[in-house]
């Protein structure tokens, strides 16, 4: 049993070789735990040795793998750049085909927008074509119509009119045949009324045309002239003896004859020849188409 410690060291004290013997134990425990750890780490040595060349191998691979994948990087990057230049000029052909489709796509509108005017410029002028044709059918229309009634008014004007010279012509030899032919006087101043009344037509008469069909006027007998000697004995007082109304129709008649270019009626009209024989014969002269019935309306044999 070891003594107390102070006891213990009195007798290092007073024996060194014990201490020594104590301090030789220590430090061969010492040595010992030393020993044990410098194995210990020579093992760990040895396994960080193996690890590194491991790692070194390993460093290695992963440079290489590196070397290659920079190989193929670089590669790739070639390629990148050669798919990036085909890029730019796909992207360049395809900016001018864009160009050239809005220059193309432009210049098709407006050839369409021109085609499109014209049509609209050409349906505006069938439009009024269509129009024109279709005022001018019914000014045609109208005209035929007019045309249509103004002949039939012409018939009718022609049918009055003749009506009214056979009356007329009745009344008018009615009236020359009970009237005196014995003075030569009054047939001289019946020669000029007549005249005056037919407005000189008698002149552009041809002779051959006076002695056709023309019925000859023969003096009446003394008892007949004594009878009707109160009876007007000229042309002149024959009209004057007359109605208004009549002497405006034979005015309007003597006006119908003087007109030109209008449509033929059959009318009386007396000749005189040289021997003062009156004779009457039948001939065509002109009157209104339209306004006949106007001129006629007054008469009433």
């Amino acid at each position: 049993m070891p003594l107390l410690p102070f006891l213990q060291d009195v007798v290092d004290a007073a024996c060194p070789s014990n201490g020594l013997r104590k301090e030789v134990a220590v430090l061969q425990a010492h040595l010992m735990a030393k020993t044990a750890e410098c194995h210990s780490l020579s093992r760990t040595v040895t396994q960080l040795e193996e690890a590194l060349a491991r790692r070194t191998d390993e460093y290695d691979a992963v440079l290489q793998a590196l070397t290659r994948a920079q190989c193929v990087i670089r590669g790739f990057r070639a390629d990148t750049d050669k798919y990036l230049e085909a890029v730019e000029a796909s992207r360049r052909v395809v900016k001018r085909l864009e160009a050239d489709l809005q220059v193309e796509h432009a210049l098709n509108l407006e050839a369409k927008i021109s085609r499109m005017s014209l049509e609209l410029q050409m349906i505006r002028h069938r439009n009024q074509t269509d129009e024109i044709i279709h005022g001018l059918e019914s000014q045609l229309r109208l005209a035929r119509n007019t045309v249509n009634m103004c002949a039939q008014r012409e018939a009718d004007a022609a049918d009055e009119l003749e009506a009214e010279s056979g009356a007329l012509q009745a009344r008018v030899l009615r009236y020359l045949k009970d009237a005196p032919r014995s003075s030569v006087g009054s047939t001289q101043a019946a020669d000029d009324d007549e005249d005056d009344f037919f407005d000189g037509d008698d002149d552009s008469s041809s002779d051959e045309d006076e002695d056709d069909d023309t019925p000859i006027v023969r003096p009446r007998s003394g008892s007949a002239c004594e009878l009707d000697r109160r009876r007007p004995t000229t042309m002149g007082q024959l009209l004057a003896s007359l109605r208004p109304s009549h002497r405006t129709s034979t005015g309007s008649i003597a006006r119908l004859v003087k007109k030109p270019s209008l449509s033929k009626c059959n009318a009386h009209s007396r000749v005189f020849s040289k021997d003062r024989v009156t004779r009457w014969r039948l001939c065509q002269v002109v009157s209104p188409s339209v306004s006949s019935k106007a001129v006629f309306a007054s008469y009433t044999p």
